[in-house]
């Protein structure tokens, strides 16, 4: 034949068709896939120049088969080598014949010809002995963890999994062992374990209530939950929860919960009423989630007292914050009640003033018709303006222009908010930018064009392509030949022309050349198949014959092209390859975890059993469809970061559906396959299943919810330092209470926390001391009390995180304000004492009342008995006498009661406070004292620039009359009786005074002196009840009295009162 055969030229043409049809059909780039389309047209025309101007040997064919054997051989050794597990090839008493790059890096040595019991630790030996009669059976073993000792190096955990190689008898001849390491496996594990006991005992330890809901029935709760309901851990956990929920409450709870498992719009938080094992009411507010437990649905609940307050800023905060930093783009209008389809921009995120290019102050109070321009569609505006009208939702894709005059395409959707009266308050627009996406859609609609237009033109060159090595007429007989067709039967051109094939070969192969001939003819096009023909020789060889008919000028059949390619020795290569690629074939399929080849356009070339076994039939197919059944290539993508950023290994974990529909996570390795120059080709990926280390991840993750939620739910200010001092985490309760700014909290130093609030501490030497105690004593628990010099309180609850295995990993501190609850303990304990000292004081009057009155009782009762006894006697004189004691009695007992009434009344009765002048009082009391006063001469004294002060006028002047006549009746035989009435000043407060230079009262006194009708002198005038009343009416004012006099010097009475601002 001339040039490169036409089998060649015949397989380039199909894989340039198979080529193009998955150019048309996957999702490259349209630019790329219409440039593929055309690099693969000009080497198609390149080579078949090549082939018409430079003709081959027959030889040639012999070496590209043995070629294509060691190349297909080098491949399979590559792919082995890639692989990033240990792989290693043993006979069947474990002696290791073959390993790959792996096995040898993870065992640190040359360990070809080495028996691998020499390799595992002792305990393992019987296992490998039973494992090896299991393989020779033909048994596969999965997941076999065992302990490698290296000739060099620590041990190393690892999982086997081997399978037999069978030979062609298919019984094992040889094995297949795939080793992991599993030292990171273990470290992780055991990482897991500490940290999901350090967050359960977070949640146990939470100060608000956490339960799990399913079936009605509660399935989990924490400790705070026992300690509010009163129940057991034991008898919540098995009770349903509506027995915890006030009856008029329930249907609401019950139907929120069947809602929300159907996934149904339900309040993210409600409040309710809840019923103690006491019977106790309390109200409560539940954040419930959906949530799966044991696989089944159910909703995790997180509940907070609020019956003393509600959590509404919170929200309002979070809420704010999420409009705030969403990825698309919020306004929020308010209504103009003069032109409804023209609301007025009220609020607009960050993601909108970027997309517009206008600040928000730019945009408030606008209507939004200044984003329009030339080419918006009035189609969408007019729909925006009717659903104003008609204050109802909608969502168009309209052309809006940004700032700096440049347009946009956008999709907006437009929602009302209804106020409690059904009226449309303000209206909600969210809008997302899709420029990008309408852009793509045109290009790809002309790259598709384009693509048709060459790929008709590829298919007519495929049909007329010009490389004849024989063609014939309609029928049958050979019009023409090349000096190949010559050469393979041995006579020349023109003893073929003009002659058939009945004429050139024998019968039974000139029958089959002329029933495909007809079978051509019936079906006009292009034919492939496989013939044998005997050379000039007399040797048989095999060929693969490709045909196609050809039409004459008018369009009618004329004949057919034919183009025969000698594969004798490619079929004996080919059978050589079939052995060698059947024993690599089987180490690949059963090799424990998934394998596949993906070619450039991220289709799966090739994919062992286990992959197909997880995924079904995926070769042929995308990949990302196959693997989480997304209709583009992964962001992540290891493949991708192989093809385009040249990285040797690549790794990226992802989620996606199995062959069952079940949801599964997989671990994907990727690394390149370069052809011979050193390019990339198609890359080797190994598909590990993770589902179970994703669901203990998940599980760590929904911890990690639980905690957050937990602590931005909590009353109490959270936060959580780790062993080295470093802030983990708080909530914003925290933040607020201490009044900490962010920069601190961002530095998560908790010595920067420290310092900003040491000003704040009342006591902070204190404070200190017990911070360093906590740190030096990692174990301790405590309970402290923390004062401010604001007066606030803070309750701060510490506790330590330990691991499982009693590692130390910081410390959880929970503070609580209760500086309300200090304030009402105070109240409490002063009407305590207030009370108390009144029941002494209740005790102490009745006593003197009773013993007081009982005298005068005494006196009549005696009196009475003389009187009956003089009157019968007819002593008149006696008779006098004793009626005129009897009377004194009376009179006493009649003063002794009207001073008690008076003292009673004394609180009770009382004018409203006024503020006065205290000169205008003390003249008072001396208008009302002045008889008295001049009687006895008594030079009165009252000091200058006395106070005003808010009492009761016309108690305080009772309180100096009587305090003055004290004064004058306890003057004695003083000859210039004085008497002083001032205010003076007694570190800080002012003391009102009464002083007289009189007797005095002796110290012993000075207390009893306020008592009830006690009289410094037993024979003076009055019942004794004065000062006592002056005590009470002082008392109730708000103030204290006292005596400062000494027997012989005079007395002075001081007392306070409020002092008028």
């Amino acid at each position: 034949m001339d040039g490169m055969k036409s089998s060649d030229l015949h397989s380039k043409i199909t894989d340039l068709k198979l080529r193009i049809d998955d150019l048309m059909k996957n999702t490259m780039d349209p630019k790329d896939a219409l440039a593929a389309a055309m690099k693969e047209l000009s080497n198609a025309l390149e080579e078949i120049d090549i082939a018409q101007k430079e003709p081959l040997p027959q030889d040639k064919n012999l070496q590209s088969s043995h070629l294509a054997v060691e190349a297909e051989r080098q491949r399979y050794l590559k792919l082995f080598n890639l692989m990033p597990c240990g792989c290693i090839i043993t006979d069947l008493k474990g002696t290791i014949k073959e390993a790959n790059n792996a096995a040898s890096n993870l065992l640190r040595s040359k360990i070809i010809g080495v028996s691998l019991a020499t390799l595992l630790e002792e305990g393992n030996l019987d296992d490998l002995k039973t494992n090896l009669d299991r393989l020779k059976r033909g048994e596969v073993i999965r997941d076999w963890e065992v302990r490698m000792k290296p000739p060099e190096g620590m041990v190393i955990p690892v999982s086997i999994s081997a399978n037999g190689i069978p030979d062609s008898q298919d019984k094992p001849s040889s094995l297949s062992w795939l080793i992991h390491d599993m030292t990171e496996y273990r470290r992780a594990e055991e990482a897991l374990r500490e940290s999901e006991a350090m967050y359960r005992q977070i949640i146990e330890n939470a100060n608000e209530v956490i339960v799990v809901a399913q079936e009605r029935i509660l399935k989990f709760a924490n400790r705070k939950a026992v300690e509010v309901t009163g129940y057991s851990k034991r008898e919540l956990e098995s009770m349903q929860f509506t027995e915890l929920i006030h009856p008029d409450d329930r249907q609401m709870v019950m139907e929120n919960y069947l809602r929300r498992l159907k996934g149904e719009s339900v309040p993210a938080a409600y409040s309710f009423r809840v019923i103690n094992k006491r019977g106790d009411i309390r109200w409560a507010r539940i954040s419930p989630v959906k949530i799966f437990w044991g696989g089944r649905p159910a909703t995790l609940n997180l509940m907070s007292d609020i019956t003393e307050g509600r959590q509404a800023e919170e929200e309002l905060r979070l809420f704010k914050s999420a409009v705030a930093n969403a990825n698309d783009g919020v306004v929020i209008l308010m209504p103009d009640p003069a032109d409804m389809k023209r609301p007025r921009i009220e609020y607009t995120n960050q993601a909108f003033q970027k997309m517009t290019g206008y600040d928000r102050e730019e945009m408030i109070g606008r209507c939004p018709e200044f984003l329009s321009g030339p080419d918006t569609d009035p189609a969408p505006i007019a729909e925006i303006k009717k659903a104003l009208s008609n204050k109802q939702p909608t969502r168009v894709e309209r052309i809006s222009y940004r700032k700096d005059k440049t347009k946009f395409w956008s999709e907006l959707s437009l929602v009302p908010l209804l106020n409690k009266a059904g009226e449309v308050d303000h209206w909600v627009s969210i809008e997302r930018e899709t420029t990008e996406r309408r852009r793509y859609e045109e290009e790809l609609k002309e790259a598709k064009r384009v693509l048709h237009e060459n790929l008709s033109f590829l298919q007519r060159l495929a049909d007329t392509i010009p490389s004849p090595v024989f063609y014939t007429g309609l029928n049958g007989r050979y019009l023409g030949c090349n000096k190949v067709f010559e050469g393979l039967l041995g006579i020349g051109r023109e003893e073929i022309i003009g002659r058939s094939a009945y004429k050139l070969m024998p019968k039974d192969m000139a029958d089959r050349y002329h029933e495909m001939d007809e079978s051509l003819f019936s079906s006009p096009g292009t034919q492939v198949y496989e013939a044998q023909v005997q050379n000039a020789k007399g040797i048989i060889l095999d060929f693969v014959i490709t045909k196609a008919t050809y039409t004459d000028a008018d369009g009618a059949m004329a004949g057919i092209v034919g183009v025969m390619l000698d594969i004798t020795e490619r079929k004996r290569a080919e059978e050589t390859l079939r052995t060698e690629r059947l024993k690599l074939d089987m180490v690949l399929q059963n090799i424990g975890a998934g394998l596949a080849i993906i070619s450039r356009d991220y289709r799966t070339v090739w994919a062992n059993n286990v992959l197909k076994k997880i995924f079904g039939d995926v070769e042929g197919k995308s990949c990302h469809l196959t693997y989480n059944q997304q209709d583009t290539v992964c962001p992540d993508c290891g493949v991708k970061r192989v093809f385009e950023q040249g990285e040797e290994v690549a790794v990226h974990e992802q989620s996606g559906k199995d062959a069952q529909g079940e949801t599964i996570w997989s671990q994907i390795i990727a690394t390149p396959i370069r052809d011979d120059k050193g390019k990339v080709t198609e890359a080797l990926e190994l598909v590990v299943p993770i589902t179970e280390r994703k669901r203990s991840e998940e599980a760590l993750a929904f911890n990690n919810i639980i905690l957050r939620t937990q602590q931005e739910l909590s009353l109490d200010g959270v936060l959580v330092v780790d062993e080295h001092g470093e802030i983990l985490s708080s909530n914003q309760r925290f933040v607020d209470m201490w009044e900490i700014s962010p920069d601190v909290i961002e530095s998560r130093s908790d010595e920067r926390a420290l310092l900003s609030v040491m000003d704040k501490l009342a006591n902070p030497e204190e404070f200190m001391r017990k911070v360093k105690q906590l740190h030096e004593v990692r174990d301790e628990t405590s309970r402290d009390e923390i004062v401010l010099k604001d007066g606030r309180s803070f309750d701060c609850y510490s506790a330590p995180m330990l691991g499982a295995s009693g590692r130390y990993y910081g410390r959880v501190l929970y503070f609580r304000d209760i500086t309300e609850r200090k304030q009402a303990d105070e109240v409490r304990e002063r009407l305590v004492r207030e009370l108390e000292s009144k029941n002494i004081e209740m005790e102490r009057f009745i006593y003197t009342v009773s013993h007081d009155l009982r005298s005068p009782l005494l006196t009549i009762n005696g009196f009475v008995g003389f009187l009956e006894s003089d009157l019968a006697k007819g002593s008149s004189e006696r008779v006098k006498v004793d009626l005129k004691m009897i009377s004194s009695a009376i009179s006493k007992m009649d003063r002794l009661l009207k001073d008690t009434l008076e003292l009673s009344r004394i609180g009770r009765v009382a004018n409203p406070p006024e503020v006065v002048s205290f000169t205008e009082i003390v003249q008072e009391a001396l208008d009302q004292m002045s008889e008295k006063i001049r009687a006895r001469g008594v030079q009165v004294k009252i000091k200058t620039n006395l106070p005003f002060v808010n009492v009761d006028r016309m108690r305080i002047v009772e309180v100096l009359i009587n305090l003055m006549e004290n004064s004058i009746k306890y003057m004695g035989d003083q000859p210039h009786p004085n008497i002083e009435v001032g205010c003076r000043l007694d570190g800080g407060e002012k003391v009102f005074f009464v002083k007289d230079n009189g007797m005095g009262i002796d110290p012993s006194q000075h207390d009893k002196v306020f008592g009830l009708f006690y009289k410094v002198d037993k024979k003076s005038e009055g019942s004794g009840a004065g000062l006592a009343i002056v005590k009470r009416i002082i008392e109730i004012h708000g103030g204290r009295i006292w005596v400062e006099s000494e027997l012989g010097k005079g007395c002075t009475i001081c007392f306070n009162l409020p002092v008028a601002k």
